[in-house]
């Protein structure tokens, strides 16, 4: 469905490494130590636990420097970890044609959490170069309305808009760049609608990738039908001792897409598969294929890691069905 920022960035990529990596840089005595702290930091990674990861990733990278799945593994868990400013200490230097885009994205959302708008839309043109990105294309101009160039952010996001009308990162991103053009009425319309696509599944993450929070707030409390989704969404993103998170969730690298994001909804019931394909009006083969899908792409072995995982990434709301 909607996607690829970050954000951010890159939970399964990282997964998807061969935990031995080469040992350039790295002498033997340090290879075994290096290879346990790393196993251990994926593990924590994959917990969703980037605060735990990233100094156990920081060990194995400081035993082989030259490692480059060390490398781009750590700069992804200190984004993560809210480290940004040790992400681009060790992003800056690197030939960044030569990167993945899952750690260009990491490196993009360090630089704007970091205010250096300039730098994340350098990493944003690189991600670009590569081909088509829509995610990327909504961060290059969430780095413009930030950097004070919102009226070109509208324009492009519009133009987005034609092309993916169903999008809900592109319509918050827009919103976001009609209230920096001060056009409150279209900047709420623009959130209503986007929290209109977001309502059936219950979605989360991409209101909090788009830092939408002051927008979200400003919907008056009568002015929306989903009043209960906002405060759901807010609760996310307000940080600590608030009930939400210091930092949105890691996003995967590969998205689930719309079909499974609605099998996904119903894992957390007690529905079977087959009891789920007659909610969707699908087949079972279908459910199977998806349930299959969601399980790669989160990581997950089973019903309850898919679920847990899916409200760590807040594609589901915790405590809903």
């Amino acid at each position: 469905m909607w996607r690829r920022r970050v954000l951010l960035v890159a939970f399964t990529a990282i997964l998807g490494h061969a935990v031995a990596a080469a040992a350039a840089g790295c002498r033997n005595d340090e290879r075994g130590a290096a290879d346990e702290h790393y196993r251990q930091g994926l593990a924590e990674y994959r917990g969703g636990r980037p605060d735990a990861a990233y100094p156990l990733l920081l060990a194995a990278l400081t035993s082989c420097p030259d490692d480059p799945s060390y490398r781009n593994d750590f700069i992804v868990a200190a984004v993560g970890a809210g480290h940004p400013d040790m992400a681009l200490g060790i992003g800056t230097p690197l030939d960044s044609t030569a990167l993945p885009t899952y750690v260009l994205e990491a490196l993009a959302r360090a630089a704007r959490d970091l205010h250096r708008e300039q730098v994340a839309i350098r990493y944003y043109d690189v991600i670009l170069a590569k081909g088509e990105n829509v995610g990327a294309s909504v961060g290059r101009n969430l780095a413009l309305i930030d950097a004070g160039a919102a009226a070109q952010a509208q324009h492009e996001l519009l133009a987005l808009t034609d092309r993916y009308p169903n999008r809900i990162d592109i319509l918050e991103a827009l919103g976001l760049a009609d209230e920096a053009l001060g056009e409150v009425i279209p900047a709420l319309a623009a959130a209503e609608q986007a929290l209109n696509l977001a309502e059936p599944d219950r979605l989360i993450l991409p209101f909090a990738m788009t830092g939408a929070r002051q927008l979200l707030e400003a919907l008056p409390p009568h002015g929306t039908s989903h009043a209960a989704l906002v405060t759901d969404i807010l609760d996310a993103i307000r940080g600590p001792g608030r009930g939400g998170l210091r930092q949105p969730v890691m996003m995967p690298v590969e998205e689930l897409s719309r079909s499974e994001l609605r099998v996904l909804r119903y894992l957390p019931t007690n529905l079977t598969r087959r009891e789920i394909a007659g909610e969707l009006s699908v087949s079972q083969n279908t459910v199977d294929t998806h349930i299959r899908r969601i399980y790669a792409k989160l990581g997950a072995a089973d019903r309850s890691a898919a679920v847990k995982r899916g409200r760590e990434l807040r594609l589901l709301s915790v405590g809903r069905a």
